[in-house]
């Protein structure tokens, strides 16, 4: 006797639509990390738990930039070497003109060599650069191993090491490749701005800028206050005020990503500063630093802000005065209209069509803005006082960009 076959599949997960079976899939990935900030000048202390238990005993590669390696090297290659089961170090360069698929490459066959296996961790220690690299080696090797961030900048400590975005550059576009990947951790040290240039201290400057302008009023007027002393103190002292700076722009960009962190929705307020500067720094061929690009980025889009009556004069003003107390520049030679032109047409390339270019509306909030004309972006890319022209009448604006 011949048992007939059931057209039916014994399972819940299957359904029939017209003549196919379509099967489903569907998981929630629960994501946690931390950004600890230690005691200054403790992240690799002999006595420090920190970055050991972090680790929890598991094999340890590092990775360094080549700055952190020369004045740093020993002692955290020391720490590690105590510590941890420490594999080796690999170095890397932090020019962002070296942000390459070459480095990563360099990082990932640093890895395979040393044998890292699918429970070890990639531990990077320098600036936003490394922290890109590596991150993104991470993400890739065995399909991905942990990986702790150490941030030795303060664009690091406030912005890189805050999200999960790891990229390079590629084909001269900036962090055209990479991942979304989630650190464990990220350990952040003040001690280490010591070693930065004052140019470097203001470029991490602007990223808190960047979060007190469009989320946080407090955070804007701290800086207005103290700016000055912590850039000549390179964040040290006021140490309370220091660490505050730090932890509430921390906080502001954990609150913006922490609903959005797989940007599902592309209408970011963390973007504002990033439409412009992008264009501008791959034309300078990166040696205008992510900072200052930031920072001029953030004028013309307030400029555009005050021109269209969207914020009050005020706030550009306002913004202006604290960069010349932190010596950021107010312009570029990169600041063309075609430069800023370009940033415009990638932007909406990054953003599936839309342009969801941040202004501020005033200190502490923003608001979106979806078209752009060329005569306002050629006014707004010189515009630093609103006692001139500061509304769109008469502009003759028909050209849009």
């Amino acid at each position: 006797m011949t048992t007939r076959m059931t057209t039916d599949v014994p399972t819940s997960r299957a359904r029939r639509v017209d003549d196919e079976w379509q099967l489903s899939l569907d998981t929630t990935r629960a994501i946690h990390y931390t950004v600890r900030n230690v005691r200054y000048g403790t992240a690799f202390d002999a006595s420090s738990p920190v970055v050991a238990e972090l680790v929890r005993g598991r094999q340890v590669l590092l990775v360094m930039d080549d700055s952190v390696s020369r004045l740093y090297g020993s002692q955290i290659v020391g720490y590690l070497s105590q510590n941890t089961r420490f594999l080796g170090f690999t170095i890397v360069s932090g020019a962002e003109a070296d942000k390459t698929l070459g480095a990563l490459e360099h990082v990932c066959r640093a890895l395979a060599a040393q044998g890292l296996d699918r429970n070890g961790v990639v531990v990077a220690v320098g600036g936003g650069v490394v922290l890109d690299i590596a991150g993104a080696a991470a993400s890739l090797y065995r399909r991905g191993v942990r990986y702790l961030r150490v941030p030795t900048t303060i664009v690091g400590a406030v912005d890189v090491a805050v999200g999960i975005k790891q990229a390079v550059n590629f084909e001269k576009g900036k962090n055209l490749l990479g991942a979304f990947y989630p650190p464990i951790a990220a350990v952040v040290d003040r001690a280490f701005f010591q070693s930065l240039s004052g140019r470097a201290i203001a470029c991490g400057i602007a990223e808190i800028i960047k979060m007190g302008l469009i989320r946080d009023r407090s955070l804007f007027v701290l800086l207005e206050n103290y700016a000055k002393e912590l850039l000549r103190s390179k964040f040290a002292t006021p140490e309370r005020i220091a660490i505050d700076t730090v932890v509430l722009a921390q906080a502001a960009m954990m609150d913006e990503l922490e609903p959005n962190l797989f940007e599902d929705d592309l209408r970011r307020p963390v973007d504002f500063g990033h439409t412009f500067s992008p264009a501008m720094e791959t034309a300078s061929n990166y040696t205008l630093p992510h900072g200052e690009a930031v920072a001029i980025d953030m004028r013309i889009s307030t400029a555009i802000a005050v021109m269209r009556k969207l914020c009050p004069p005020e706030t550009l003003d306002r913004l202006c005065s604290l960069y010349r107390d932190t010596d950021l520049p107010l312009h570029d030679s990169t600041c063309t209209v075609e430069t800023l032109n370009k940033g415009l047409e990638d932007a909406r390339k990054h953003r599936a069509g839309n342009l969801n270019l941040v202004v501020p509306t005033s200190v502490g909030s923003g608001t979106f803005v979806q078209d752009v004309h060329l005569d306002e972006l050629r006014l707004a890319a010189t515009l630093t006082s609103p006692m001139r022209t500061t509304h769109r009448e008469g502009l003759g604006v028909n050209a849009r960009v």
